[in-house]
C-alpha cells in the first residue's frame, strides 16, 4: 500500500503533515483493513462501520483526486491511498471516493 498525503500540495499551506494524517487515519486503518482481508474498502467499511455507506451520485472524479460536483467547489484529496485493488481519495467532510483499478468504476461516500 502506497499513501500519500496531500497529493495535489493543496492543503500544507494551512495544515501540517501530522493534522492531514489525523484526518485520514480512519481511512488509513479501514484501507490496511481491506488489503489484509483481500476485499474491497467499501465492502470493509459496510462490514466494520455499523451501517452501510451512501453512494454520492451526480459528481465526477478526475484522475488526479479532485472530486468535481455541480455548484460545489472542487474537493481536494487529503491524502491518496494506493492498494493492489482500488485507488482511494480521502476529503475534507469525512468524503471518501474509492477508484476499482480493473473497472475504473468509482464510488463516492461519507463516513462520519
Amino acid at each position: 500500500m502506497i499513501i500519500t498525503y496531500d497529493p495535489l500540495h493543496r492543503h500544507m499551506d494551512f495544515r501540517s503533515d501530522k493534522e492531514i494524517e489525523y484526518l485520514c487515519h480512519f481511512i488509513l486503518f479501514q484501507a490496511t483493513q481491506a488489503e489484509m482481508l483481500g476485499m474491497g474498502l467499501r465492502e470493509v467499511i459496510n462490514e466494520h462501520y455499523g451501517y452501510p455507506t451512501y453512494q454520492f451520485k451526480g459528481g465526477e472524479l478526475l484522475d488526479n483526486g479532485i472530486y468535481k460536483y455541480p455548484e460545489d467547489p472542487d474537493l481536494y484529496p487529503l491524502c491518496r491511498v494506493e492498494t493492489d485493488a482500488e485507488t482511494i481519495f480521502m476529503y475534507d467532510y469525512e468524503m471518501v471516493a474509492i477508484r476499482n483499478k480493473t473497472t475504473d468504476e468509482y464510488y463516492v461516500t461519507r463516513v462520519d
